[in-house]
C-alpha cells in the first residue's frame, strides 16, 4: 500500500492540474511530485503523493471506507508500522482523518496511542466514554486493555 502525504477533498474542488496544489507538501517537491486520485465515496476523493507501488492504494481508503459506512459518530484507527491512523465520521460524514508518525514503536509502551486518539476526541469536543474506538487490525492485548481504561472500545 501506499503511504505519505494526502488531503481528502470534495470533488469539486479537483481539477486534474490542481490536484498537486492541493498535497500538503513545500512547493519545491510538488513540483516533482506524481499524485494519484481515488474516490471513497459519492463526491469525496483522497489525493495522495503515489510510491513507486504507482497507483495502489492509500494505506487510508480502507479506513474512511469503513468509517464511513458506520451509522452514528466513531472513531476508526489503524497501526501500520509507526503510524496511527485515525478517521473520524458522523454516519457518511467525514469529520477528522490524519496519519500520525507514532514516535515511540515498542510494543510494550504504547501511551502514545492512547495520547493522540484522545487529543482527537478532546479537539473535536466528543465524549470519550460514549464515543466507539474500532481498531480495523488487531492490536497487542496491553494496548487494548490500556485503552478501554480510557476509551469506549469496540
Amino acid at each position: 500500500m501506499a503511504h505519505g502525504r494526502f488531503v481528502i477533498v470534495p470533488d469539486e474542488l479537483v481539477s486534474p492540474e490542481s490536484m498537486v496544489n492541493l498535497i500538503p507538501a513545500p512547493l519545491h517537491l510538488r513540483k516533482r511530485m506524481h499524485v494519484v486520485k481515488h474516490e471513497i465515496t459519492d463526491g469525496l476523493s483522497i489525493i495522495f503523493q503515489a510510491t513507486d507501488e504507482g497507483d495502489s492504494p492509500h494505506e487510508m481508503e480502507h479506513l474512511l471506507s469503513v468509517s464511513l459506512s458506520t451509522a452514528g459518530i466513531s472513531l476508526h484507527a489503524e497501526i501500520i508500522d509507526d503510524r496511527l491512523n485515525i478517521a473520524v465520521s458522523d454516519s457518511d460524514t467525514l469529520v477528522f482523518a490524519n496519519s500520525i508518525h507514532l514516535d515511540n514503536i515498542e510494543e510494550d509502551d504504547r501511551t502514545d496511542v492512547l495520547y493522540h486518539i484522545l487529543a482527537v476526541l478532546d479537539h473535536l469536543n466528543l465524549d470519550t466514554a460514549k464515543v466507539p474506538v474500532t481498531f480495523s487490525r488487531d492490536i497487542d492485548s496491553n494496548l487494548r486493555h490500556l485503552l478501554s481504561r480510557y476509551l469506549c472500545i469496540k
